[in-house]
Formats: C-alpha cells, sequence, structure tokens
C-alpha cells in the first residue's frame, strides 16, 4: 500500500523537497539580527565595549587569543574551561552577551555532534514500544505496515490522521503521558526515569557540568513514510527560546535521507544535510541558531525520535533570561550530579535565585 497516493499534492509544502530550501529572505534578515558574531578586531572592539565599558586593549588582545584558541578542535574542554576562567582587571570574567540578552553556549557546543551512548544501559527502544502500546519485538521503523495503520488508512483520505503530526503513535504517546500524569502509570513512569537517568548519568557528563535545566517532557516525533512535511524552516530563536539553550535529538531508528531532521552544521552555513544516526546515538546540535526542518519521508521507513533541549548551569548560561519566557519548574526540570533536584526544596529554590 502506498500512503502518498492518499494526499493533494496541493497539500505539499513547498520546500517538501530533496533539494537545499530557499530561505524565506524574512527568515534571513532575522538570522542577521538575532546574534552577535565575532568575525573582526572591529567586532570585537564593539563587544568588548558592550561588556565592559571600556575598550582596554589588554582586554581585547586576551579576549581575541582565547576566541581564536577555542575553534581548535583538539583539547577544547580544557580550552573551554580556561576560558571560562578568563578574568579582566577588576576580576570580573568577560561575558559577551548576543543582541538578545543572551550568553550563548561555548562554540565547540555550537557544532552538530553524533554521540554514542550505550543502548543496553540506556534502552530507549524498548522504553518506547512499551509506550506506544508496540509488541516488544516491533520494528518501529515500519510502523506504517502495521495492520492498525493499515485499517486507518483504507478507512479514511483525510491527511491529519496518518500525517507527521496527527498519528496513532503520536497520539498514543500523548495518552501515555497524560494518564501516566494522572495515575502515574508505571509504562510512563518507567519511560521518564529513563529519561531522567540520560540526562544525569550521560548529558550532565556531556556537557561537563553539575546541574543542567532539561525539558520537562522530551517531545515524541513520528514520521510516516509519504506523509508529507511538518512546520517550515526555522531557529528556536523564532518560537521565543534563548539562545543559551543546546539541543539533543534521539532516534530510535535509523535516520537518513529524507526521513530524517534537516540541517545546517552551523550557522548560516546553508549546508543543509540530512542527521544520519541510528539507535544508539544521539545528535546534539545549536537548534536555537541553524535552521532545522522536516521534508516529505520518501523513504520505505518511519522515523521515530525524540528531542529535547538544556540550559548548562554555567555563569552567563543560567541567567533570568534564559527562564523569562520558559520557566524553572515548568517547561524545564533541574537534574543535579545526585538526581531530579525536586521543586519547593531549598536546593531548588537556590538555583532559581542563581538565575536571577
Amino acid at each position: 500500500m502506498v500512503l502518498g497516493t492518499l494526499w493533494n499534492e496541493d497539500t505539499t509544502p513547498s520546500y517538501g523537497s530533496k533539494d537545499p530550501i530557499p530561505l524565506d529572505l524574512r527568515h534571513k534578515e532575522h538570522a542577521r539580527r538575532s546574534t552577535t558574531t565575532i568575525e573582526s578586531d572591529e567586532a570585537l572592539k564593539l563587544s568588548l565595549k558592550e561588556v565592559n565599558g571600556s575598550e582596554s586593549d589588554e582586554g581585547q588582545q586576551l579576549l581575541h587569543k582565547e576566541i581564536l584558541r577555542i575553534e581548535n578542535q583538539d583539547g577544547h574542554e580544557s580550552i573551554h574551561k580556561e576560558l571560562q576562567r578568563i578574568e579582566n582587571k577588576d576580576g570580573q570574567r568577560l561575558l559577551i552577551k548576543d543582541e538578545r540578552g543572551y550568553v550563548p553556549p561555548p562554540d565547540y557546543l555550537q557544532k552538530e555532534a553524533i554521540l554514542d551512548y550505550d543502548l543496553d544501559r540506556f534502552p530507549f527502544v524498548n522504553a518506547l514500544r512499551k509506550v506506544l502500546n508496540e509488541n516488544e519485538d516491533a520494528d518501529l521503523s515500519q510502523l506504517h505496515k502495521t495492520i492498525s495503520c493499515q485499517r486507518i488508512v483504507t478507512a479514511t483520505t483525510q491527511r491529519p490522521v496518518v500525517g507527521p503530526r496527527q498519528n496513532p503513535w503520536n497520539k498514543a504517546y500523548q495518552a501515555a503521558r497524560n494518564i501516566g500524569v494522572r495515575t502515574e502509570d508505571c509504562i510512563w513512569w518507567d519511560f521518564m526515569g529513563l529519561y531522567h537517568d540520560f540526562v544525569q548519568n550521560y548529558i550532565l557528563d556531556a556537557l561537563s557540568v553539575d546541574y543542567v535545566a532539561f525539558q520537562s517532557y522530551p517531545s515524541f516525533r513520528c514520521h510516516l513514510p509519504y506523509t508529507g512535511a511538518v512546520g517550515r524552516p526555522h531557529r528556536d530563536a523564532d518560537y521565543a527560546h534563548g539562545s543559551s539553550e543546546i539541543n539533543y535529538w534521539l532516534p530510535v531508528t535509523e535516520v537518513f535521507d529524507t526521513n530524517s531532521l534537516q540541517t545546517e552544521s552551523k550557522r548560516d552555513q546553508s549546508d543543509f544535510h540530512p542527521i544520519v544516526a541510528k539507535p544508539g546515538q544521539v545528535c546534539q546540535f545549536y537548534g536555537n541558531q541553524v535552521f532545522h526542518y522536516n521534508v516529505n519521508n520518501e523513504t520505505n521507513a518511519t522515523r521515530v525520535s525524540i528531542d529535547f533541549r538544556v540550559i548548562r548551569k554555567t555563569e552567563g548560561e543560567w541567567s533570568a533570561e534564559s527562564f523569562d519566557k520558559f520557566r524553572l519548574g515548568e517547561y524545564f526540570k533541574i537534574m543535579s550530579r545526585s538526581g531530579l533536584v525536586e521543586v519547593d526544596t531549598p536546593e531548588f529554590k537556590w538555583l532559581v535565585q542563581e538565575a536571577r
């Protein structure tokens, strides 16, 4: 059965093709204005003037030197730690904010990276099978061939029923979440326990911090073959997310070609490409400032994935601006090395105060 025959071609988004998208000029203008990029000595002087209220030659030389060094791939962690310790003559760290008032993560965390994790230690595939009410050996990449999906397809010609937003598995995930929140259903909370475990014992290590704010509930995506693209090319900043955020995109099926998320490797690179990964891998990328989007899934494989945003507790990034619209204790929870930081505890209140 070819699901693609059900849809009216007129409803397909104009950017639903394999070719690089023609970015809307309004997006380009928004992108141009949304951050301060240090590209020259003159721009560096202006940035330092905003931060320090002066144009200290000594400060300029020191910061410029470290910015150049942080581009080095080798030893980036130690270089980043050294950069965090840079102080001006008044003993205060030099923090460069973008035009919206945020301190972005360091350059090495803005670069796309595919990270490996132990799938036996963090069994996301099995956990999501249970949440979606699928058999323990179900091939999630073939969900479109299941009896339940074929029944729906043959019973209706309405695109939203099996489209990338509205399909049985997106609905199953949301239903499991709603039931779990109300009843403490063990299947949902087993999944959430795994998610918390991953943030505590993998993400904190990946980011070399002791605290991180993380999305309370990961977003779930299921993109069936030939069911169109969802959303539009965007940066998360377009939706008022702060530029201190880092994105993690975790597939539980193999992702490639048109069934995957399309993105650019770095802001304004325009080298759009599909993320290629498999279960046991997670993509770390700077979705706040790089365009990303979906296209029509023209493969014969369903894509199932979760994704979430985090903010590191470091000077500058952990700020009032970062949590102004997406608040701690609501959109974001807090994870520490010792586990989830519960709301209304002294530790939580201290961390909220730290962001002011």
